[in-house]
Order: C-alpha cells, then structure tokens, then sequence
C-alpha cells in the first residue's frame, strides 16, 4: 500500500471546485460518463451534510482513482465505476454506492457505516481492516472468492451463503446482467 496521506491532504484549490460542480449537477439523462480515471483526489471532502441534495457522482468513471482518505459520507456514487480505486480510509458512511463497481478496489481502513452496497460489484475488492461493514450490507453486493473480507465476516455463514449463490449466479449468467437479488438473512439470525 501506497503511504496515506496526512490527515489535512486535499486537492488543490481547482480541483476541488470541478469536483464540486461536478457533484451539484442536476438529475438528468448524460450522454457518456463522467470520466475522472485515474485522477488524485485523495482526502476529497464531498459530504452530503455540505449539499442541500446528496453529493452527485453517479456513473462516472473513477477507475484507479487514488482517493484515500476522502470523506465522501452521504455522497450518491451510484453505478459509478471504481474498479482499482484507492479507498484506503476513506470515510463512505452512509454513502450510496448502489451497483458500483468496485471490482479490485482497495478499501482497508475505509468507515462503512450505513453504505448501500446494493448490487456494487466487490469482486477481488480488498475490504480488510475496514470499520461498521457488516454481513447484512454484504448480503446484496457482489462477492466471490476473490473478495477480501474481514476475518469476522470470511466465515459468518450469511456472508458464505451469499458467496455461494454469487458463485452459482456467475456460472450462469453474462458478466453484464445485474447481479444476484439480495441473499436472505438465515432463519434465526438477528444483525
């Protein structure tokens, strides 16, 4: 892992503000993504309680991002795609990352209390060492072998049920279809 930046890292001045229109733009239908692929915006401050509406990076391209340590809490990151990104304790709490792709990312030591993970794509994702995840937000994701996950959570039997039906899921299916619906919580299990 590459060294984490200090706590008070931020982009620089023009960076941050074309970050900053990009994510106050207005629900529409967009031609192509948004493509940030492979910028740094490592300790990016874009959180939710700064906006009169959610933070808006949907669907854009953050590939091999480098945004450690940002503070994206409450942000809309749905269907964006951070394959490869650097997450490494970055504060996503309560941030929306519905159907993203976060396939290889690196998110040790990321804060993920109240992120939606539905149908996000973890695949190959390293989640060690990360804070407040939790089998119930993994039940909806995308894991597979290849999915680092916390010792705690390796062998919780809801998390194995859930790479077990993404497993058969992948044999059967286009890697472009949406993922598996949500695994089912066990009988008898209380989060």
């Amino acid at each position: 892992m590459r060294d984490l930046p200090t706590w008070a890292t931020e982009p620089p001045a023009d960076i941050r503000a074309a970050i900053d229109v990009l994510a106050r733009r207005p629900e529409r239908r967009e031609p192509r993504r948004i493509d940030l692929r492979s910028t740094t915006l490592a300790g990016l401050a874009l959180r939710g309680f700064e906006f009169n509406a959610p933070p808006r990076l949907s669907r854009v391209f953050l590939t091999w991002a480098d945004l450690r340590r940002a503070d994206l809490r409450g942000a809309d990151l749905t269907r964006a795609i951070l394959n490869g990104a650097q997450l490494c304790h970055a504060w996503l709490g309560s941030t929306r990352l519905n159907h993203a792709q976060l396939s290889d990312a690196d998110l040790r030591g990321a804060r993920l209390d109240g992120t939606i993970l539905l149908g996000a794509y973890l695949d190959g994702a390293d989640l060690r060492d990360t804070h407040s995840l939790s089998a119930e937000q993994l039940s909806g994701a995308f894991i597979d072998e290849t999915s680092r996950l916390p010792s705690e959570l390796a062998t919780d039997p809801w998390v194995m049920a859930r790479v077990a039906d993404c497993q058969a899921w992948r044999e059967q299916h286009a890697a472009n279809e949406p993922p598996p619906p949500p695994t089912p919580r066990p009988p008898g299990r209380s989060e």
